[in-house]
C-alpha cells in the first residue's frame, strides 16, 4: 500500500456516489472525516437551519462518560458545591468535600439485575420462520428439483447436444423417496439451524464476560457497542468502549438500526502495528522515525486534530509509542446497470497517514424488510435518545448524589469541631499556692483550659475563677442528616427502586408488598432492560445473518457450519436461494417466557406430584406451561378452545370406536352363531344321509342272505 498524504477534513459526509473508481484517496477523506465525529458534543443536532436545538450543556459523551466513571471509583469531585467547605469569607476549611459510593450501590445493584437479562440468553433463544417466502423459496427449489428427476433423460441429452447442464442444487438425488426425505423438514430444520447458531455466538464469544461489560458501559456513559465480525471461519464479537467509539446520534433511534455511519478510534502500540499489518520498508522507517520525533521533525503528528483533541502519536504515558488508528464503516453508494445502489464501505486510518483494510464490506447485511437498506456492523444502543442526547443512569443520579455528599461534608465539618464541655479556670484568681507554672501545666495536660494573663488588681471583678463552657455538637446536626436522607430517598424514587427491592428492609414488609414493589421497579427500568434485551436481540439477529452470508463460501466456515448445524443443513444453507434470505424469513425472536424461573420450576414440582398421588393426567403440566408461554388472554382462550375441541373430539372418536367394535362383536356373534347352526344342519343332514345308507346297505346284505325259491 503506498504512503498517502493527509487529506482535507470537511464538515460535510464526501461525496459517496463517485464516477469512475472509488479510490484510496476518497476513503481517506471519508475516515478523516468519521475522525472529527468523535468525543463530539452530546447535543449537536440542528433541526432549523443554524438554530441549535438542545440543552445548555458543552459537555461531550466522552466527557460525559470519564466524569461519571469517578463515581464508581468515589474520585468525584463535583466543583458545584464547593461553597460547603469554604467559611464566612470564602476561604478553604480543612474539611474535605465528602465522595460517596450511592452511585456504586445503585451501579453494582443493577449490573446484579441485569445478569437474569443476559445469563438465560442462549436457553430463551427461538428461531421462527413467519414469512411466506421462506416457505416458498423451499417450494420452487422443491420443484426444481422434481424436474430435474422426472426429466434426468431429457436434461441428459440436452447436456450431449447442446453443451447445456440444469443443476437446481449441488445434490444428485435418484429418487422421489430421497427428495421428499430432503425438503419435508427443511423449514423445520432452518429454525433449528438459526438457534443452533446463534447460541453457537453467544458461548463462542463468552457472552457472559461481553455482554456485562456493554451492560455497565450503558449504565455509566449511555452508550452500549458491540462490533460483529467474521474472522477465520467464526463470528467475533468486540466490545466497544465509550472512549473510543464514533456514534451517529442524528437518528433519535434507542437500537440504532438506520445509522449512516460507525467506528472507533483508539491507539495501538506501535510494536502490534508494524505486526498488524504488512508494511514496506519505507512505510517502517517513516512510522518509526515519527514515533520518536527526533529534534521535533514531525510536530504536526503530535498536535491536536480538528477540535476533538485526537492526536496521532504519542508516546508521554508509559514510554511506549503510541499510534492513533480510526476504523470506520459506512454507507457509500455504487451504480449497477445505470441504477444507483447502497453498499457499506470500511477502512483503517493509521497515524493520520496511512490506509490498510480499505474495502466494500464483506457480508452486506440488510435490513428486514428492506433489501436495498444495509445494517452497519456496529451493534448500538443508547436508551432514551433525543434530539441526539442521552442520559445514563449515572448521570442522572449524580446530580442528587453531589447534593447529598454536600450535606454530609456539613454534618462532617460540624462533628469535627466540638470540643464537648471544656472547664475554664482563671490563673489570676488561683491562691499563691497555685499559680505556679508546674500546677497551671498539669492541668493544661487535663485538657483544662487555663486563662493567664488577666487583671491582677485586688478588686473582686466579680467572674469566678472556674466556668464550664459548652461546645458540644450542634443540635441542628440532626436535622441536616434527615435532608441527606432525604436526597437519598430521591434518589430511589428517580430510578424507581425503592430500597425495600434492593433488601434494605427498615420496616415489616409482606412477600406480596415486596412483590408488588419489585413488579412496579421493573416496569420503572424498562427502559433501560427492554432496550439491552432489543439489543442483545439485533446482535444475535446480525451475527447470524452474517454467518449464514460468509460461512458457506469460506472453507474452515464451513466446517465450522456443519458442526455446529450438521451437514445436511450446511448443505441446505449453502443454497443461494436461502443464502439470499435475511430474518424477514427467518426471525430470532427472544421470548424470556421461555425461561423458566426457580418460582415456576418450584410450582411447576408441586403441581407434577399432585398430580402423581391424585392420578391427575399429565396432560394437566402440558397445559400448565403452554398457559405460561402464552402472551394474551385471547390466545390462552384459543388455546384452551381448541384443546377442549381435540379433547371432546378423542372423546367422540373414542364412543364412535367403541359403537364400531361392539357392532363388529355383535356381527362377529351372529356370524358365529349361524355358523353354528349351519355347522349342526350339514351335521344332522350327513348322520341322517349316513343312517339311509345304512339301512340300504342292510337290506342289501338281508337280500343276499335269503335262499333262492
Amino acid at each position: 500500500m503506498s504512503i498517502l498524504t493527509s487529506a482535507s477534513s470537511t464538515e460535510l459526509l464526501p461525496n459517496q456516489l463517485v464516477s469512475g473508481e472509488y479510490t484510496d484517496e476518497k476513503y481517506v477523506e471519508t475516515l478523516r472525516w468519521i475522525g472529527t465525529k468523535y468525543n463530539q458534543l452530546s447535543t449537536s443536532i440542528n433541526l432549523m437551519g443554524n438554530v441549535g436545538v438542545g440543552v445548555d450543556t458543552v459537555t461531550t459523551y466522552i466527557q460525559e462518560y470519564l466524569d461519571n466513571l469517578t463515581y464508581i471509583y468515589g474520585s468525584q469531585t463535583p466543583d458545584y458545591y464547593n461553597f460547603f467547605i469554604k467559611d464566612v469569607n470564602g476561604n478553604d476549611t480543612r474539611t474535605p468535600l465528602f465522595r460517596g459510593l450511592d452511585v456504586f450501590k445503585i451501579f453494582n445493584y443493577l449490573n446484579g439485575e441485569a445478569t437474569d437479562l443476559i445469563d438465560p440468553l442462549p436457553k430463551i433463544l427461538s428461531a421462527n420462520a413467519y414469512s411466506k417466502g421462506a416457505l416458498s423459496a423451499k417450494m420452487d427449489m422443491f420443484d426444481f428439483v422434481n424436474f430435474q428427476i422426472k426429466e434426468k433423460l431429457f436434461l441428459s441429452l440436452l447436456q450431449q447436444e447442446a453443451g447445456y447442464s440444469f443443476k437446481a442444487i449441488d445434490r444428485d438425488f435418484k429418487t422421489q423417496n430421497e427428495v421428499d426425505k430432503f425438503f419435508m423438514s427443511a423449514k423445520e430444520e432452518m429454525e433449528v439451524a438459526y438457534t443452533r447458531i446463534a447460541k453457537h455466538a453467544c458461548y463462542y464469544n463468552n457472552y457472559q464476560n461481553k455482554l456485562p461489560k456493554a451492560f455497565s458501559n450503558v449504565l455509566i456513559g449511555s452508550l452500549g457497542m458491540i462490533c460483529v465480525e467474521y474472522k477465520k471461519g467464526q463470528m467475533v464479537w468486540r466490545v466497544i468502549q465509550p472512549e473510543n467509539a464514533v456514534v451517529d446520534y442524528s437518528k433519535s433511534l434507542d437500537v440504532h438500526e438506520n445509522d449512516d455511519f460507525a467506528g472507533e478510534v483508539y491507539q495501538m502500540p506501535l510494536t502490534q502495528v508494524l505486526s498488524e499489518w504488512d508494511w514496506i520498508e519505507e512505510e517502517r522507517e517513516e512510522l518509526n522515525a515519527i514515533a520518536r520525533n527526533n529534534n521535533n521533525l514531525y510536530a504536526d503528528f503530535y498536535t491536536g486534530y480538528a477540535t476533538n483533541n485526537l492526536f496521532w502519536f504519542t508516546n508521554v504515558e508509559n514510554g511506549v509509542p503510541n499510534v492513533t488508528i480510526i476504523k470506520g464503516q459506512w454507507k457509500s453508494n455504487e451504480m449497477v446497470d445505470g441504477v444507483v445502489k447502497e453498499i457499506l464501505r470500511e477502512g483503517v486510518y493509521i497515524g493520520g497517514k496511512w490506509l490498510k483494510d480499505n474495502k466494500i464490506s464483506e457480508g452486506q447485511i440488510w435490513k428486514n424488510g428492506d433489501v436495498s437498506r444495509k445494517r452497519l456492523k456496529y451493534i448500538i444502543v443508547t436508551p432514551s435518545l433525543f434530539l441526539g442526547t442521552t442520559v445514563s443512569t449515572i448521570g442522572i443520579i449524580k446530580r442528587i448524589a453531589n447534593l447529598r455528599d454536600a450535606f454530609l461534608t456539613k454534618v462532617t465539618d460540624m462533628a469535627s469541631t466540638p470540643l464537648g464541655k471544656v472547664a475554664i479556670i482563671r490563673a489570676s484568681k488561683l491562691p499563691n499556692g497555685l499559680k505556679t507554672p508546674d500546677i497551671i501545666a498539669q492541668m493544661k495536660q487535663a485538657k483544662i483550659l487555663v486563662i493567664e494573663g488577666e487583671d491582677t488588681e485586688e478588686g473582686d471583678d466579680g467572674r469566678k475563677m472556674a466556668e464550664t463552657l459548652d461546645l458540644t455538637i450542634d443540635p441542628s446536626i440532626m436535622s441536616i442528616l434527615q435532608i441527606a436522607q432525604y436526597y437519598e430517598g430521591m434518589i430511589s424514587d428517580v430510578l424507581n427502586i425503592p430500597n425495600q427491592v434492593r433488601g434494605q428492609i427498615t420496616d415489616y414488609a409482606s412477600k406480596t408488598q415486596l412483590q408488588t414493589s419489585q413488579s412496579q421497579s421493573t416496569k420503572g427500568l424498562a427502559y433501560l432492560f427492554k432496550n439491552f434485551l432489543l439489543f442483545e436481540k439485533e446482535l444475535l439477529s446480525y451475527s447470524a445473518d452474517l454467518f449464514k452470508v460468509m460461512a458457506p463460501n469460506d472453507e474452515l466456515g464451513m466446517e465450522h457450519l456443519s458442526m455446529i448445524v450438521g451437514d445436511g443443513v450446511a448443505e441446505l444453507m449453502s443454497m443461494e436461494v436461502v443464502k439470499r434470505m435475511s430474518f424477514e424469513e427467518f426471525l430470532i425472536s427472544l421470548n424470556p417466557n421461555d425461561f423458566i424461573s426457580s418460582a415456576d420450576k418450584e410450582q411447576l414440582a408441586q403441581l407434577a406430584f399432585q398430580s402423581a398421588s391424585s392420578g391427575m393426567p399429565t396432560t394437566v403440566l402440558k397445559n400448565f406451561v403452554k398457559i405460561k408461554q402464552l402472551e394474551t388472554l385471547t390466545e390462552t382462550y384459543n388455546y384452551l378452545d381448541e384443546t377442549i375441541y381435540k379433547e371432546q373430539a378423542r372423546e367422540d372418536a373414542a364412543i364412535a370406536a367403541q359403537q364400531e367394535q361392539d357392532m363388529a362383536k355383535a356381527e362377529l356373534a351372529a356370524s358365529t352363531q349361524q355358523n353354528i347352526i349351519a355347522e349342526q344342519t350339514d351335521a344332522s343332514l350327513e348322520k341322517a344321509q349316513m343312517d339311509n345308507e345304512t339301512k340300504l346297505t342292510a337290506a342289501a346284505m338281508s337280500n343276499r342272505e335269503k335262499p333262492k325259491q
